[in-house]
Formats: structure tokens, C-alpha cells, sequence
């Protein structure tokens, strides 16, 4: 009867070990589980703030490039009224030189006439 409590005894051991066992299993599954859920929404945070700042860089970029091309066309349009005015006053000297010009060899009083 000795033997049979001590070889009960060793199996309920056993089975409280294999018992221990597998709840230690399912625990480290478990907490596998949520350290796997915990880095993924790890990853998907820094993933969004990644893709977030990528954007603001790329809006960024975009915005200085379209302010760059607008400086660049106001200064061509700065540019092309200055040439404008630069040619009307050339051509109003050339006028002006024209008309003194003729009055210099008009004979007297033909202004008058014309």
C-alpha cells in the first residue's frame, strides 16, 4: 500500500507538472501574443508618423519650389515691363530727335502750314 500512495503521489506530481506546464505554455503565448500586437502597433504608429512627416516634408518641398517659380516669373514680368518702358522711351527720344530733325530743315513758317 506504500508503493501504491508513493506511485500516486509521483503521478499527481507529474500531472501538476504537466498541468504547470502547459499553463506556463499558454502564458508565454500569451504574453508573446501581445508584445507581437504591442510592436506591431509600435510599428504602425511609427510607420504613420513616418509617413506623416514624409509628407509635410514633401508638401514642404512643393511649396518652396511654387513659391521659387512664382519669384521667378514676377522677376521675368519685372523684367519684361522694364524692357517695355525702356523701348517706349527710346522710341519717344527717336520721336522727338525725328521731329527736331525736320523743324531744323523745315524752312520758316511751314510748321505753320502742315
Amino acid at each position: 500500500k506504500g508503493q501504491d500512495d508513493a506511485a500516486s503521489r509521483r503521478k499527481q506530481c507529474e500531472a501538476r507538472e504537466r498541468d504547470n506546464d502547459h499553463l506556463s505554455d499558454l502564458l508565454a503565448k500569451r504574453l508573446q501574443s501581445i508584445e507581437v500586437r504591442q510592436a506591431g502597433l509600435d510599428e504602425a504608429a511609427f510607420a504613420a508618423r513616418l509617413d506623416r512627416r514624409e509628407a509635410e516634408l514633401a508638401d514642404a518641398e512643393l511649396a518652396t519650389a511654387m513659391l521659387e517659380e512664382e519669384r521667378g516669373a514676377e522677376e521675368e514680368r519685372r523684367r519684361q515691363t522694364l524692357a517695355a518702358q525702356r523701348a517706349d522711351e527710346e522710341f519717344v527720344r527717336a520721336l522727338l530727335a525725328e521731329e527736331r530733325r525736320g523743324r531744323a530743315g523745315a524752312p520758316p513758317g511751314a510748321e505753320e502750314g502742315a
